[in-house]
């Protein structure tokens, strides 16, 4: 299906940053792929300045591997700019009809590339820029209750769209030609909503991303001797709560809102206010001592998580503690 011309039908750009411990994993992914011959693939890798092992283990990567396909390129920052520069360095380097985002810490099945390439092959939709595997933390494939495993429930078994662009997710060279590389000015030196900031600037043009949630990519496989980490469903939701609070958080939540198209603006936005709402009650009732006041804060704030479960748990069967997920 997949023949091999003068350029790779596919180049995957890899940004890593003290991403030894997971390499092993990521490596393994790689030459597992089936279906998509090697020699159609270019694998680009763009660190850093890491302070760990990382730069060694990539280079002896692609010394040992380099024959095997098309092209395996090691660049090295001289300092962490930030995952969106290091993307888009490997991006503007490629030579791919299709370009493959893949996380240092997520790990496609061997079908996984494949099976990426197959549906954006066979798709009649011209408007469809991408495709990406859902991914999802280890714990939530063996059956715990994690908001990981809710939020992604509604993904599972079916084809969705989705327009965060990370992870493992397939793109059309050309969308980088119509809407931009990621932004360089967020998140430095971590990730921090860029990969939305650009779907939204994809969706705005028209163009749509889809997640096949037949196709399971793992997300920070744990090492054998590594600590199962505090994954209960209230651990998640304060985390992703402490997160949402930062002021640089806050900063980049209004560009994604720039970047999005009317009616994504109108949902972030009323999201925003209602949580807002219910900050400003909290510290009125704080100020006043008025415990009525304190508690109707906290539950406003906390109504749309505690909608969204409900939703999930209802809805789709992958949730429900019945099936013990």
């Amino acid at each position: 299906m997949f023949r091999s011309t003068s350029n790779p039908k596919v180049s995957i750009v890899i940004a890593t940053y003290n991403s030894e411990k997971y390499l092993k994993y990521l490596f393994e992914s790689l030459l597992s792929q089936e279906g998509v011959p090697h020699k159609d693939v270019e694998i680009i890798f763009v660190d850093g300045n890491s302070s760990d092992s990382t730069v060694e283990l990539l280079y002896d990567f692609m010394h040992k591997y380099k024959e095997m396909f098309y092209d395996i390129k090691v660049i090295v920052h001289d300092a962490n700019y930030g995952v969106s520069r290091a993307r888009n360095d490997g991006i503007k380097i490629s030579k791919g009809e299709y370009v493959l985002i893949l996380d240092s810490d997520v790990m496609l099945p061997p079908n996984g590339l494949y099976t990426l390439l197959n549906f954006m092959e066979k798709s009649s939709d011209p408007f469809l820029a991408g495709v990406k595997a859902l991914h999802i933390l280890p714990e939530s494939v063996i059956g715990k209750l994690t908001l990981d495993r809710i939020i992604n429930c509604k993904h599972i078994g079916r084809v969705t769209e989705h327009y965060g662009i990370a992870d493992a997710t397939l793109l059309k060279r050309k969308i980088f030609n119509e809407v931009g590389f990621y932004r360089e000015d967020m998140g430095p030196p971590f990730s921090s909503l860029e990969d939305w900031e650009l779907g939204m600037r994809i969706k705005r043009k028209g163009y749509k991303v889809v997640m096949l949630g037949d196709l399971i990519a793992i997300h920070k496989p744990k090492t054998s001797n590594e600590a199962s980490p505090a994954s209960s469903l209230w651990h998640s939701i304060k985390s992703r709560l402490k997160e949402y609070f930062s002021q640089k958080k806050a900063i980049e939540l209004a560009k994604v809102i720039k970047a999005a198209p009317t009616i994504d603006k109108l949902k972030i936005c009323a999201m925003t206010l209602l949580i807002n709402i219910a900050l400003f009650i909290f510290a009125y009732g704080v100020f006043l001592s008025n415990s009525t006041l304190i508690l109707t804060g906290i539950l406003l704030f906390l109504i749309p998580y505690f909608l969204y479960v409900t939703y999930s748990l209802v809805y789709f069967k992958e949730c429900r503690i019945a099936h013990r997920l």
